[in-house]
């Protein structure tokens, strides 16, 4: 017997019991039995479903640690085929299976000293409540950047920005 038809026979001997005067008291004790039975079951069914919950818990934190360091061992290798190919003057190795090549990246702007970039190239993000503009929203300044956009789109019109570098890198690609 499931454990909810269990529980309707034991409701059911109740108002038996009630309305006919008869006493069931053993057939309740015996269902009482059976559930408790049942029920200590279950219990101990959650208890292994929690088990396997904490020990897949554990594996995917082992198989996080393992993919971290796999990604640092491919960094590492990839920044040691660049380092190796910059310094023999190559820009490419091949062979019919496989090929490497240093690719340019775009430049990109480096902020060197923030403190000293004209405010024209700093962008702020405000918070400011729905209902009132006040004149001084310094106030509401939450935070701010450099806009690199705009900083490399001088530096390219030949304007230096005191404060930040262009920075031409290269990568690594295999094919």
């Amino acid at each position: 017997m499931k454990l909810y038809e269990l529980s309707e026979s034991y409701r059911m001997l109740q108002r038996m019991e009630e309305s006919e005067g008869v006493n069931f008291v053993q057939a309740l004790e015996d269902l009482q039995d059976e559930a408790e039975f049942k029920l200590v079951n279950i219990a101990k069914l959650l208890r292994e479903i929690e088990a396997e919950e904490t020990a897949i818990s554990v594996e995917i934190q082992r198989l996080q640690n393992k993919k971290r360091a796999v990604e640092k061992k491919t960094d590492s290798l990839k920044a040691y085929v660049q380092a190796n190919m910059e310094t023999l003057g190559m820009r490419e190795a091949a062979d019919e299976i496989i090929k490497i090549s240093l690719h340019d990246c775009p430049p990109s702007c480096r902020v060197t000293d923030e403190s000293i970039i004209p405010s024209n190239f700093i962008e702020y993000t405000l918070n400011i409540p729905g209902h009132e503009l006040p004149e001084d929203m310094h106030h509401f300044v939450k935070e701010h950047h450099v806009n690199k956009g705009k900083v490399l789109k001088s530096w390219k019109d030949g304007v230096a920005i005191p404060g930040t570098d262009v920075v031409k890198e290269s990568s690594v690609r295999i094919r």
